[in-house]
């Protein structure tokens, strides 16, 4: 995890985005369809003979070793993957029929990976196998199913008490971005029909809620790190508290949840720039002042944009997405991907969430 402080993005690191060269001010106002393109050229200029997608020649977690390094290449080819077939719809037909190909060997590869006790790739592989359930067929459908059971019980192996984490060490390490994600997971589980996992949803929803900041619509970092955020110091948790809000609506809580979610995308949206201006940066260029999610910048958008399309107000819906339309396209690389420095996987899955935010954010405003 990070700190971070207000700090202008240097000339070298915004340089190469095309906010900063004054090339998406046509497209920041509607059409999405040419960055959206882009973006998808770059997913799949970027996938590997075997199906899956690199990481960077470089990378903060090697220190756990290569089969971790390896590891997260499902979670990024499960991101990559979804990506590409959700902007399917909205490529022309020899670029869509190139994501299509790169959609089937992504899957291929998901599919063939024997899920182990780590819960980035777990929660993810998880993820696309829900997302594309619907549209197998009977026969692949029975072969599904027991690739979700294996991923399923691989969770429920590292549950702790309704809380995950992606430390070796539990004890007081039990993270919200990553019980949230698995949160939406089970829900997803839930209406596909697929397990019973009311248990599991049950005290997932409470241990988010033991992690609410106060009664704000606002979540710490982990369960041993509540001096990280505070009621007055909320701007900590604004790349997750509209993650974890989410998790909480789609799993069923109900009440005033929807105006919770509500304010958890205001908060997103008044943090924003700041926590872009550290984005680029490696680990020493933060200062200790606040703390929020090392898997942050295009983590938060893509979860911000999924929360967006949530709320009640149809109005506010389209005018939030546009809003985070217009903050993605000035981050858009000119090359047509994305770069988070700090999300551990750097360019790919950053461009993968990124792509899935273009194309929550054209919902939106369609």
């Amino acid at each position: 995890w990070c700190r971070f402080t207000d700090l202008p993005l240097p000339d070298v690191l915004s340089s190469t985005e095309t906010g900063r060269n004054g090339e998406s001010g046509k497209t920041a106002s509607g059409d999405l369809n040419a960055p959206i393109r882009k973006a998808a050229e770059y997913l799949i200029g970027r996938q590997r003979g075997d199906g899956s997608w690199e990481g960077p020649a470089s990378n903060m977690l090697l220190s756990g070793g290569q089969a971790y390094f390896d590891a997260f290449a499902v979670a990024r080819t499960a991101l990559a993957t979804c990506a590409l077939d959700e902007a399917l719809p909205l490529l022309d037909k020899p670029l869509g029929a190139r994501a299509r190909q790169a959609v089937e060997k992504g899957l291929k590869y998901i599919h063939e990976w024997q899920p182990q006790a780590s819960v980035f790739p777990a929660t993810y592989a998880l993820y696309a196998e829900l997302k594309f359930y619907d549209d197998l067929s009977s026969k692949e459908k029975k072969a599904a199913k027991e690739r979700i059971n294996k991923l399923l019980e691989t969770l429920q192996g590292i549950e702790h008490d309704g809380g995950w984490t992606y430390t070796n060490s539990p004890e007081g390490r039990l993270h919200t971005f990553n019980t949230a994600p698995i949160l939406i997971n089970l829900a997803m589980l839930r209406e596909l029909k697929l397990g019973d996992v009311d248990d599991m949803i049950e005290r997932a929803q409470k241990f988010l809620e033991q992690e609410r900041v106060g009664d704000l619509a606002v979540f710490h970092y982990g369960s041993s790190m509540h001096h990280l955020t505070s009621v007055e110091k909320p701007k900590g948790g604004s790349m997750r508290s509209t993650l974890c809000e989410l998790a909480l609506v789609q799993s069923g809580v109900k009440d005033e949840r929807k105006k919770r979610l509500g304010e958890s995308v205001d908060l997103f949206f008044e943090y924003i720039d700041d926590v872009r201006s550290t984005a680029k940066r490696w680990e020493s260029f933060f200062s200790p002042d606040a703390g929020h999610d090392a898997y942050h910048y295009y983590f938060g958008t893509w979860y911000a944009s999924q929360a967006i399309l949530e709320l009640p107000d149809a109005k506010r819906i389209k005018a939030d997405s546009k809003k985070l339309a217009e903050k993605l396209l000035l981050t858009q690389e000119l090359d047509g991907g994305y770069c988070d420095a700090q999300i551990s996987d750097g360019r790919n899955t950053a461009t993968a969430m990124a792509l899935m935010t273009l194309v929550n954010c054209k919902k939106g405003q369609d």
